[in-house]
């Protein structure tokens, strides 16, 4: 976690908030003046070994506060979900992001999906509240594509007036 009105200490802390500032003005949203507004970016690396049985695989999934949903069972979502993908591992997954949210009744048909695959460099970003994954699908993937065994992704959460209970600095 990187709060807004916080200094960044290390490389990757500069780059959340970087992506965190291009997804605000891309929203409208301006900068908070208030040093407790709990927003900022929640951001991990993410390593995923494309020999291994799950091939890299990512279960489908919303970004969301786990505490909260855990002690609640209610869903607290970033505004904006990135990912930014640092390798291009042998036939690793796309992320597949479907606008359905938690709110949709099971069985709501899928009336737009995003499926990105990986490229170094690209950056992906979408709704917060959206289902998104890695599948294991071997239709979707690009099984001559990439060089490297890593599956190897940037991911930034960006929270607007909410800090996830179980992030820490």
């Amino acid at each position: 976690w990187i709060g807004e009105d916080e200094e960044a200490r290390c490389a990757l802390e500069s780059l959340a908030k970087k992506i965190y500032y291009y997804h605000l003005r891309n929203l409208g949203i301006p900068p908070s003046c208030d040093a407790a507004s709990k927003r900022g970016a929640e951001w991990w690396v993410q390593v995923k070994d494309m020999r291994t049985e799950s091939d890299g695989a990512i279960d489908i999934h919303y970004d969301k506060d786990e505490t909260i949903a855990e002690e609640y069972e209610i869903g607290v979502f970033p505004e904006v979900s990135t990912v930014t993908y640092l390798t291009e591992a042998i036939g690793a997954g796309p992320t597949l992001v479907v606008e359905n949210t938690l709110a949709d009744e099971p069985g709501t048909p899928i009336k737009k999906a995003i499926v990105a695959h990986p490229i170094v460099g690209q950056h992906l970003a979408f709704d917060g509240k959206f289902l998104h994954g890695a599948p294991r699908e071997p239709l979707l993937r690009k099984a001559e594509s990439g060089e490297d065994v890593f599956r190897i992704t940037f991911l930034v959460n960006c929270w607007i007036g909410h800090r996830p209970r179980s992030v820490s600095c």
